[in-house]
């Protein structure tokens, strides 16, 4: 299946079928319509995280609160929904805060590592997670220890960080999704 979802859909197949997984849905339904849906492998998470691309939106909600924020969209245009202020105006009317928005870019090829680049092992980091918040070291990408899903590259940053946009970018990483968390 991976091998004609690369030849398909090429750097596409690993955000789609990452994020088809992170919504608990149909790999055909991804990006084309709007859904909320109870969070799956988010588990017990207490926000919701929302991702756009295309036509679509996607939710993904503690079960409890599915049924009132599908409601609440259930009137609103995709270009509505496909806004940070949109999500920012929905996070202070239910009392919670805006987490993003993310921007979220894959690389389906090795694009090589330069002589002059360090390797960091993942116990490098435990002093800079000791130093940030708990929310900057979810929103930094490296709180999972997977960096690639079925041969893919991920690369995550804010959106307002043009510097790890720019580096994306000059790395050959494609612009997949946006995303964002109400906490």
């Amino acid at each position: 299946m991976l091998d004609f979802l690369q030849r398909t859909l090429g750097k596409r197949a690993g955000g789609h079928n990452h994020h088809a997984a992170q919504f608990a849905l149909f790999f055909r339904a991804v990006w084309s319509a709007s859904t909320v849906r109870p969070h799956g492998r988010l588990g017990d998470y207490p926000g919701a995280v929302v991702a756009w691309r295309g036509t679509g939106v996607h939710v993904s909600a503690p079960p409890s609160q599915c049924s009132e924020i599908a409601e609440s969209l259930a009137t609103r245009g995709i270009r509505d929904l496909q806004t940070p202020e949109f999500w920012s105006a929905f996070a202070r009317s239910v009392d919670r805060d805006l987490i993003g928005p993310s921007t979220h870019h894959y690389l389906d090829e090795d694009p090589g590592v330069p002589a002059a680049v360090v390797r960091v092992e993942s116990t490098d980091l435990l002093p800079m997670r000791a130093a940030v918040t708990p929310d900057a070291w979810l929103e930094s990408g490296f709180d999972d220890d997977a960096q690639a899903w079925f041969g893919f590259a991920r690369w995550r940053a804010r959106t307002r960080n043009r510097g790890s946009l720019g580096a994306a970018r000059r790395l050959g990483f494609e612009l997949w999704c946006t995303q964002l968390a109400i906490r």
